[in-house]
């Protein structure tokens, strides 16, 4: 599966790269999916600062 949103890509430790309009190969195996920390502690389901802050 190949997807892209562009205004993701700074929460994800190896994000997609994409060159002349094509994808790059990821630099480390597997399926890259991993984000920063400081990501998953913001957007924490429900209790992180972006939920908590909806309410």
């Amino acid at each position: 599966v190949i997807e892209y949103v562009d205004h993701l890509h700074e929460h994800f430790t190896d994000p997609v790269r994409i060159t002349n309009g094509h994808y790059l190969p990821p630099t480390a195996p597997g399926l890259n999916a991993q984000m920063h920390p400081e990501t998953l502690k913001e957007y924490l389901y429900p209790d992180g600062p972006v939920w908590t802050a909806r309410v």
